[in-house]
Parts: C-alpha cells; sequence; structure tokens
C-alpha cells in the first residue's frame, strides 16, 4: 500500500504514473504531447488533474443494453486513456449515464477520443447514426482531499442510491472490484490505478465503513427532504 502525507503528494503520484503508463512510443508522440497541453492552456476548462467526468445518454435515453454495450466501453476507455496521458482512478457505468473519477494531462483529449472511438463503434454495431452522448460533457476539477473522497465514493454508491442493488459489491460494472484482491473480471477490459483508494483507504473494510457512512448521510439528507422516493 502506498502512504501519502498530502493531496499533493498523491497529485505527484499520479502525474508519474501516466508517464509510466504511456506506450514505448512516446519518444515519437513526444510533439503531438507538447501541442496538446498547449492548446490545453489557451482553454477554459482545466485540462489537468484529477476530474470527476460525467456523461448522459442523448436525450436521457438509455446507451448500455448487454454485456457487449458496457465492455466496449471500458475497452476504448483504455485504449483512450493510453493514448492522451489519463488514468482512471474510479468509474461506473449505468444504463444511460457514465462518471468517471480521471487524473489526466489532457481531458479534452481524452473525452475527444474515447466518445469518438465508442459511437463509431457503437453505431457501426447497431446500424445506428448520430450522437450516443450529450455535448458537451461535463467535469469538475478535484482539487482536495474531501472531495477527493466525496466524489470516489459517490461514484461507487451510484448503483445502490439509484435503488439497483444493496450494496457496492452488487453491481457490475463499477470500479469496485478492483479494490478487491484475487480475480477481477473487469480488470481484462480497463486499468484501474489504484493510488486513490489506497491514498484513501487503510483497507478494505475501510472503504465499506465509508461508503457505509456516505450512503446513511445521503438517506438522511432524502429523508429530510420528504423525497419521494423508494428503496
Amino acid at each position: 500500500m502506498i502512504v501519502m502525507r498530502d493531496f499533493s503528494a498523491l497529485v505527484g503520484a499520479a502525474d508519474k504514473s501516466v508517464a509510466v503508463t504511456i506506450n514505448d512510443n512516446l519518444a515519437a508522440l513526444a510533439p503531438e504531447i507538447n501541442r496538446k497541453l498547449n492548446v490545453a492552456k489557451e482553454l477554459k476548462r482545466a485540462q489537468v488533474g484529477f476530474f470527476h467526468v460525467w456523461i448522459r445518454g442523448s436525450n436521457r435515453y438509455n446507451v448500455f443494453y448487454n454485456t457487449t454495450d458496457f465492455v466496449g466501453f471500458l475497452e476504448r476507455c483504455r485504449m483512450a486513456a493510453e493514448k492522451n496521458q489519463t488514468v482512471v482512478s474510479a468509474f461506473v457505468l449505468m444504463d444511460n449515464h457514465v462518471h468517471l473519477q480521471i487524473y489526466t494531462r489532457a481531458l479534452n483529449a481524452f473525452m475527444k477520443s474515447l466518445l469518438m472511438s465508442f459511437n463509431q463503434w457503437y453505431n457501426r454495431r447497431r446500424g445506428l447514426t448520430g450522437q450516443l452522448f450529450n455535448s458537451p460533457f461535463s467535469s469538475k476539477l478535484i482539487d482536495n482531499e474531501d472531495y477527493l473522497r466525496y466524489n470516489f465514493l459517490y461514484i461507487l454508491t451510484n448503483p445502490v442510491r439509484a435503488g439497483i442493488c444493496e450494496n457496492i459489491t452488487q453491481y457490475r460494472w463499477s470500479s469496485y472490484h478492483f479494490t478487491k484482491k484475487g480475480y477481477n473480471y473487469l480488470g481484462k477490459y480497463i486499468d484501474v490505478c489504484d493510488l486513490v483508494s489506497n491514498y484513501l483507504f487503510k483497507s478494505h473494510n475501510d472503504l465499506h465503513f465509508y461508503a457505509y457512512k456516505f450512503l446513511k448521510e445521503y438517506w438522511s439528507i432524502v429523508d429530510g427532504d420528504n423525497s419521494a422516493y423508494s428503496r
């Protein structure tokens, strides 16, 4: 387990992990990478750091219907991350939307690569045309440990809060399974960096404790608002 002293140390470690995940063609790709970084400096949306990224199906329509759809997205997410100096630390794929927690040096380039490749692959398989997800994608920079933990737990507990399952262990298409020891069936489709989970939680039991606490606080807020949500 990697122990960090502060959030800035985690950022530095994540940046190094991005560097080592770039493929062997880095030298040849360096001019293009530098171009992307220079362009990023001119963009209003932050491009470098930890981010919460989320995308919804166009008009909130479902995008994922079967295992092939889910796997296809994860595989293209892995490829887009490898090409664009990005690592994924958490994710959840729901029927009509996706949440990602990433560290990246090129946010727009990563998302463009991911969305274009998945859209083309998906439409070609189904004989469709058009855009699968609402545009532009949404993102929020994560600049402190409290929000990093909140966002990590928000992503993993999404299926529970949606009423799909009773706890985070039961949903198939989330990065929760990368926090466990032993075989992980999603590991052949996507790489998940464990720096954040190791930084935030002392153990697997610690993760479950914080997830339970997160959900308890969430339900208390919902009940306090007299929500009609039925669980």
